[in-house]
């Protein structure tokens, strides 16, 4: 009867699980683990066993292949080390439906139709198995299901590709080519892939590029993690996964449809979201009657808001730990102040940080009541008679993650970072992490559990999508702006300087055949419900597709026409790519949302 909800991992995301599991919470979940990463990370271990196709070699590649992700607005660093590869003669590749600055800089662009991802990376698979551009080695003695895998892409030519996608059919071989010939060669990819109809099968079919060209585990192609020493958050045994009775297991939401999100595969076994909010607005199969929500703006960062916002004007109780006063706190009965990564320690250690560097994060300040979440768990904790699992203090914590170094935290903290370089070919001593010890071009774990062994393509546009002639356009969600993470930061007056109003970029083709002139508010309405936001003209987008910022509240709020119409398979990932919507201009500016009061 209790929902345990969190938002993004910031260092106590799995202390916050453990407590879950340890009161018996068996629905805990977060918005974005089945839209983002969880469909990768289930991906990586079906597939390889092990995080490869998350983590690029990027300072020894010698081509790049970056799909559905800007890292100059969204990951710095990264674009840092990508632009210093294509310095040195790289070729770069971008798979993205917007002319993103990362796009900008590629040799190859692949402007592809949102949601066809799947196709895409078939065709390239047709490209480099049928004409013998794999690598033979690798295939022979590290995977399985090749020849099943060659006779599955066999019809989607590049010409199939480019009916489904819209990119051209030589584009399509020429970035083939490349990426195959090029040894080596790395991916990167991010959320886009988590938020497309078949995530689960699109994450898939992009990793299959990395296994049949051999730039698994190799410098300079996709790799896995160091390992400096510390004791992992990222583990069954820390979640206490293990403390929730086996045989409520069944009893969370989502369980029967979603098994890759919902049992053991999982990193972090989860409730399906909607299939929860569903259950809190029904009372059905059993009545929800609380939350407990941590670092999540429910009320903003869920699709399908208006239905979360039925769901949680029914929870009778209702307690939000965070900085600021979101909407979803102003609904809550107790708000607990979090403090800001300024105010607390923590001990990073997560591939999207570094993945060969573990860092010491230092207290700098003391702001008001506001306290480490950690702590706060902590004395929930003790409170609920559960402090024998739990820790008396943050530092005991990072005291225990560090043990196997040596080193205690105090200590570590002196040094400030724990350095350990990649290792490469692991698997020629240890195989692979899977049934087979080999890469599974055929999974034998997808099919236990009874989705397809070899990604397919299924048309997210098919018949029971919405009338094309009443929904014109397609909607994705997927312009960051860089001073902006999710629905956080708004509350910066100096943040809302550079960034102030909510926008939709569009073509201005498309804005002239609407009547609608740059600056105007812009309706975007689905069969869900509707948003506002103000038009930004861009040449570099489909006249059909219009993309908008996501995070704004109010009438702004995207998530407001985001349906839950479908589902990725095994995963439950929401489409937020790719969504059929209709366009107008706003009836005047003093309609237009003015973001989220503060």
């Amino acid at each position: 009867g209790v929902a345990f909800l969190q938002g993004t991992i910031r260092g106590w995301s799995r202390v916050y699980s453990r407590l879950a599991n340890a009161f018996g919470a068996v629905n805990h979940g977060a918005a974005g683990w089945a839209q983002c990463l969880w469909p990768r990370l289930i991906e990586n271990t079906v597939t390889f066993g092990a995080t490869y196709t998350e983590v690029a070699d990027f300072e020894q590649s010698r081509c790049l292949l970056i799909w559905g992700t800007n890292p100059a607005a969204t990951w710095p660093t990264f674009a840092a080390q990508i632009m210093d590869a294509r310095q040195r003669g790289a070729p770069l590749i971008v798979v993205d439906p917007y002319l993103s600055e990362t796009a900008a800089k590629a040799d190859l662009w692949l402007q592809l139709r949102p949601g066809t991802d799947t196709a895409l990376a078939l065709a390239l698979l047709h490209v480099i198995l049928h004409e013998g551009l794999h690598d033979r080695t690798f295939v022979e003695r590290w995977t399985v299901g090749f020849e099943a895998l060659k006779a599955h892409v066999a019809g989607h030519t590049p010409e199939w590709g480019e009916a489904v996608t819209t990119v051209p059919a030589g584009l399509i071989r020429t970035a083939a080519r490349l990426y195959a010939n090029t040894d080596p060669a790395a991916i990167y990819r991010c959320v886009a892939l988590d938020m497309v109809h078949d995530s689960l099968q699109a994450c898939r079919a992009v990793s299959l590029l990395a296994a049949v060209t051999g730039n698994i585990g190799v410098p300079g192609g996709n790799v896995t993690v160091s390992q400096r020493g510390e004791i992992s958050q990222n583990s069954h045994a820390f979640i206490g996964y293990d403390l929730l009775p086996a045989e409520k297991i069944p009893l969370r939401r989502g369980f029967d449809r979603f098994p890759l999100l919902c049992d053991r595969t999982c990193p972090v076994p989860t409730a399906h979201m909607p299939t929860l909010w569903e259950t809190i607005a029904s009372d059905r199969p059993y009545p929800v009657k609380a939350a407990l929500i941590f670092g999540s703006n429910a009320l903003v960062s869920y699709s399908n808001t208006p239905r979360v916002t039925e769901a949680m004007e029914r929870l009778e109780f209702v307690a939000v730990c965070d900085l600021f006063m979101t909407p979803t706190a102003r609904q809550a009965d107790i708000v607990l102040p979090a403090s800001s990564w300024l105010e607390r320690d923590n001990l990073i250690s997560s591939f999207q940080v570094c993945p060969t560097w573990t860092i010491a994060q230092q207290k700098a300040v003391t702001v008001g009541e506001a306290r480490s979440d950690v702590e706060i768990v902590s004395d929930l904790a003790r409170r609920l008679g559960l402090g024998d699992r739990f820790w008396e203090n943050p530092g005991a914590l990072y005291d225990e993650l560090l043990r196997p170094t040596g080193r205690s935290f105090a200590e570590f903290k002196e040094r400030k970072r724990l350095f350990a370089p990649f290792a490469y070919r692991t698997y020629e001593t240890k195989g692979f992490n899977t049934p087979s010890g080999k890469v599974e071009l055929y999974s034998s774990l997808l099919e236990k559990q009874g989705c397809a062994p070899l990604p397919p393509f299924i048309d997210p546009l098919a018949a029971d999508a919405p009338d094309p002639a009443a929904y014109p356009y397609l909607l994705t969600t997927g312009w960051r702006q860089s001073v902006y993470r999710h629905t956080e930061n708004r509350e910066n007056p100096l943040l809302r300087e550079i960034h102030p109003r909510p926008s939709v970029l569009i073509h201005p083709a498309t804005a002239a055949r609407e009547g609608i002139a740059e600056g105007d508010p812009l309706v975007i309405e689905t069969p869900t419900g509707s948003a506002t936001l103000f038009a930004v003209f861009t040449l570099g987008i489909h006249p059909e597709v219009v993309q908008t910022t996501p995070g704004w509240a109010g009438e702004a709020n995207i998530n407001r026409v985001v349906p839950w119409d479908r589902f990725s398979e095994g995963v439950g990932s929401v489409p937020m790519r790719g969504i059929r919507c209709r366009i107008a201009k706003g009836t005047g500016q003093d309609d237009a949302p003015k973001g989220e009061p503060r």
